[in-house]
């Protein structure tokens, strides 16, 4: 009996011997966080593509991207932008614009909609439209400058770029939406 109490007492030892081997060591990391302000994105104004002919909307209209056309361009403003910081901006726009209101169907046939593409650009200087970076519609990634806090997105467009006829009168509108996040 007094064997098998000296054996028992042996295992345990070198069962508590091998456990403190194996958790010797010891490590550390450090846990860090880069907090920025809030952006704060405003529409400032729509496109506006103004009162067209049918027949020119036939053959294709575009309000390019540039600072001589920039009164016509949609506007995006962001304010409290954190400087030298990887930001990704995504821009949602409808394939169609769709008539507003009661179709007008006094030629017979329903108002058609009207095929649209928007085109963009990002710039950190208001009104500068020829000095950004531009990208036709869903996401890019842009480095704000070193002292930025204000940024601006233009955005421009073509209506019926495939130039087919159609039924076009009235009043046309699609939302075109902007959204901005630190990447």
């Amino acid at each position: 009996m007094k064997t098998l109490k000296t054996l028992l007492s042996a295992f345990a030892l070198v069962a508590l011997t091998a456990t403190s081997a194996m958790a010797q060591g010891q490590a550390s990391i450090t846990a860090s966080a880069n907090v920025v302000t809030d952006v704060t994105l405003t529409g400032v104004r729509g496109l506006d593509f103004g009162t067209l002919l049918d027949g020119d909307v036939d053959a294709g209209v575009t309000e390019a991207l540039s600072t001589a056309n920039e009164a016509n361009l949609g506007k995006f403003q962001m304010t409290s932008l954190a400087s030298s910081q990887d930001i990704v901006l995504t821009l949602s726009a409808p394939a169609n614009l769709t008539p507003e209101g009661t179709p007008d169907l006094s030629g017979g046939t329903a108002q058609d909609d009207i095929p649209f593409t928007a085109t963009a650009t990002y710039t950190e200087t208001d009104g500068d439209v020829d000095g950004g970076s531009d990208f036709t519609g869903g996401t890019v990634s842009v480095t704000t400058g070193g002292a930025t806090s204000t940024a601006y997105v233009y955005v421009g467009g073509t209506l019926n770029s495939g130039a087919a006829a159609g039924n076009y009168q009235g009043q046309y509108s699609g939302d075109v939406t902007l959204s901005v996040y630190y990447d």
